[in-house]
């Protein structure tokens, strides 16, 4: 099993891990759309499609993804400094399929916002991949 911390730049349980820029999550983005997306509403367990995490055009700013790209933008690319933490998302990769996409944003601590998981997975108890502050 594999996890991408998206946004984020090297070892996540070492202190060593940094923000990245939004070239950077545009690349981590390309490189996660490799793995099939076996992701399912937590509400309908209708499939995930790539187009509702993720516009290509950059857009719609409120999808997940986009949003992250849109702080790194400001954060990291322009020196905007910004109020809130850097919001992540968390992919976890098992036999090259996404099954797994958790979204953390938040002021003062990230929060847990999105749990997405594949159908199987929903009635398991998963301990969040991110606790930090």
């Amino acid at each position: 099993m594999q996890k991408v911390y998206l946004g984020f730049e090297g070892d996540f349980e070492d202190e060593g891990m940094k923000v990245c820029g939004a070239d950077k999550v545009r690349k981590q983005i390309e490189e996660l759309k490799g793995y099939e997306l076996d992701l399912h509403s937590p509400d309908t367990k209708e499939p995930i499609k790539w187009y509702e995490l993720f516009d290509e055009t950059e857009q719609k700013n409120r999808l997940v993804l986009n949003s992250i790209i849109l702080d790194r933008s400001e954060r990291v690319d322009n020196g905007t400094l910004m109020a809130n933490r850097p919001p992540l998302a968390v992919f976890t990769i098992r036999d090259e399929k996404i099954v797994r996409f958790e979204f953390y944003a938040g002021h003062d601590r990230l929060a847990l916002n999105y749990d997405i998981r594949q159908i199987k997975d929903y009635d398991k108890e998963i301990s969040p991949s991110y606790e930090g502050g």
